[in-house]
């Protein structure tokens, strides 16, 4: 597994990621559309855990007749959805 060293600069405090993105550095590639099962455009149920640091949404009720499912966009594989996490600062400006 490769690990990457992120560094965390601040720019006139408005930055929304603590990853630092070079723009001199980066390269302009067109990938292929990405491909959403029929299931992102259906109503879906979450159980919402907060743990005082993240709040994680883990997807119900999914079965194999209605997986949400991402692929394309130069992906090497089709992927499964099954929860996403949201983190905070310590205040409104955080």
């Amino acid at each position: 597994m490769r690990k990457l060293n992120l560094t965390r600069r601040l720019i006139a405090c408005n930055t929304q990621s603590p990853v630092n993105i070079i723009t001199s550095c980066t390269e302009n590639h067109q990938f292929r559309s990405f491909s959403f099962s029929s299931y992102y455009s259906t109503t879906n149920n979450f159980i919402l855990i907060n743990n005082g640091h993240t709040i994680v949404a883990t997807l119900q009720n999914q079965t194999q007749n209605n997986l949400l499912t991402l692929s394309g966009g130069d992906l090497s594989g089709v992927f499964l959805f099954q929860s996403f996490h949201l983190h905070w600062g310590q205040n409104a400006k955080q």
